[in-house]
């Protein structure tokens, strides 16, 4: 008897797009004026967010790694990740 497994991979890029909002006939209006209206959400964060009463987790299932060279390439880009978001002080050590 056959058995089908389902496989789930996840990659995780940095990527930086930046707007000039002085240029208004490169946006359409209505987008112009909401990124203008909420410019402060939209900045790169600065610090950890306030404390709460409970913290949110993701349970993941294990699952067995595609292959041994793709995990050393992408550790590569997460480590280089981590450290840029530890020294913006976005994320903290567990």
């Amino acid at each position: 008897m056959l058995q089908s497994t389902k496989l789930f991979a996840l990659q995780v890029q940095s990527a930086t797009v930046e707007l000039n909002l002085d240029q208004p006939e490169v946006l359409e209006p209505e987008l112009s004026q909401l990124l203008t209206e909420f410019a402060d959400i939209f900045e790169e964060p600065k610090k950890l967010p306030l404390v709460r009463g409970h913290d949110h987790k993701i349970i993941l299932k294990r699952v067995l790694p595609l292959s041994m060279s793709d995990l050393i390439i992408e550790k590569d880009i997460i480590e280089k990740t981590v450290q840029e978001m530890l020294e913006a002080g976005v994320i903290r050590p567990s």
